[in-house]
């Protein structure tokens, strides 16, 4: 990951990060990161806090994109627009109002492993 990639996250009180990529198919710019990373209830979250295994993975809670703020380089703020979360993950993939110049690449590079790039 490149420095020109790189977010960081705030939510509340809480700090997280993640990569800020173009779509290869459109002009689009999304930020991919953790769930838990962009979630506003980790300070009372009891599963979270008792640190249940994949609690984070399965929760449905919707996430108040209001409340989170995404820094890059040069503390440019982006505006999360709309976010979609993948079912039993953690990962959140949020587009954004900014415009990225680096589209994120997924390519094969050995048999049977893939690298992001």
């Amino acid at each position: 990951m490149s420095r020109k990639n790189a977010v960081k996250i705030k939510v509340n009180d809480s700090e997280s990060s993640g990569y800020f990529f173009k779509a290869s198919s459109k002009d689009d710019s999304f930020v991919i990161s953790s769930k838990h990373g962009l979630c506003s209830r980790q300070s009372d979250c009891e599963e979270f806090l008792d640190n249940v295994q994949n609690c984070c993975r399965l929760c449905t809670q919707d996430l108040n994109i209001d409340n989170i703020s995404f820094e890059i380089e040069g503390n440019k703020k982006l505006k999360p627009i709309s976010y979609f979360s993948l079912e039993n993950k953690d990962i959140v993939i949020t587009k954004v109002d900014g415009v990225s110049n680096y589209p994120l690449r997924i390519g094969k590079i050995e048999k049977e492993k893939y690298y992001t790039y």
